[in-house]
């Protein structure tokens, strides 16, 4: 979710991730880039059918959606 309809920062942004493979996918340093946004990944082994959750504010994230997340380094 890209610029989410809150007032200032925008604490909620976040992506989401699918492997939407039979496959377990190790995305340990794969990279996130859009624009002149760049995210590495961290240790993550993503298993088949399984996702993952990156925001820019994990605890904004928790506290509005009630769901876990990693959070990138914003700036």
């Amino acid at each position: 979710m890209y610029n989410p309809p809150e007032s200032g920062v925008d604490s909620l942004e976040f992506i989401e991730v699918l492997n939407n493979s039979n496959a377990s996918v190790n995305m340990t340093e794969w990279t996130l880039e859009f624009g002149t946004f760049s995210f590495t990944i961290p240790t993550l082994n993503l298993g088949a059918g399984q996702y993952q959750i990156f925001s820019v504010n994990a605890v904004a994230f928790q506290n509005n959606f009630g769901k876990a997340s990693i959070q990138w380094a914003n700036g």
